[in-house]
């Protein structure tokens, strides 16, 4: 499971097209449903596909398309999955409720980095979520 910001774009066509992007701006899905494809449809869509949500701003742009961008899932449940050691529960969700949206954002977007730098430490225990959550530890720089 991985947090991601979706854009689903439509246009003149039956068709939507759905990009996903992880927390580093990376496209890590992309989906087209609907009719099928002409051949220059295809020669159209296909160079310009947004490999990055840098790119993904150009189409804003684009006559007859609608881009509507999704907001990630900041739930608990989402935190909870992704730090994977599910211990003292009730005291995670209640820190978590406590939270702005931005550091929920943050708390979740640094678990990846945290786990990376765990397991450059070699006999570091993964501190619990509660904990993460009450010292603020995605401020920590676990990119050193």
């Amino acid at each position: 499971m991985e947090i991601c910001t979706t854009y689903t774009v439509t246009g003149k066509t039956e068709g939507q097209i759905t990009f996903k992007f992880n927390l580093s701006g990376d496209l890590i899905f992309f989906k087209y449903a609907g009719d099928p494809l002409n051949e220059a449809q295809r020669k159209w869509l296909y160079p310009r596909i947004p490999v990055n949500e840098n790119m993904m701003k150009t189409w804003h742009g684009i006559k007859n398309f609608t881009v509507v961008k999704g907001m990630p899932d900041l739930s608990f449940d989402t935190f909870w999955n992704l730090y994977a050691k599910k211990q003292k529960l009730t005291r995670a969700k209640q820190l978590w409720n406590k939270l702005t949206e931005t550091e929920q954002f943050n708390a979740i977007a640094s678990i990846k980095p945290y786990n990376n730098w765990l397991a450059r430490q070699r006999g570091t225990a993964k501190m619990l979520p509660d904990t993460y959550l009450y010292q603020k530890r995605w401020l920590d720089d676990f990119n050193s």
